[in-house]
């Protein structure tokens, strides 16, 4: 979820996108944000403390995740 155009205190604009999929990021950055990466890494760090990715709930919701 991206928050961008923000306007008297708040953001006029909120994007989402499926976790694992890729998320275009306005000025000033301009660029993809590559998502599945994310998950990648999320992945790791569940393996380090002897988790899996069951155990994440957000990456049990994705079928990109399995």
């Amino acid at each position: 979820m991206l928050h961008s155009e923000p306007s008297r205190g708040d953001y006029t604009t909120v994007t989402t996108v499926p976790l694992g999929d890729p998320l275009d990021l306005p000025e000033p950055f301009d660029f993809t944000l590559d998502t599945a990466e994310l998950v990648e890494q999320v992945f790791r760090m569940a393996r380090r403390v002897g988790r899996g990715p069951e155990d994440v709930p957000r990456l049990r919701a994705c079928p990109r995740c399995r």
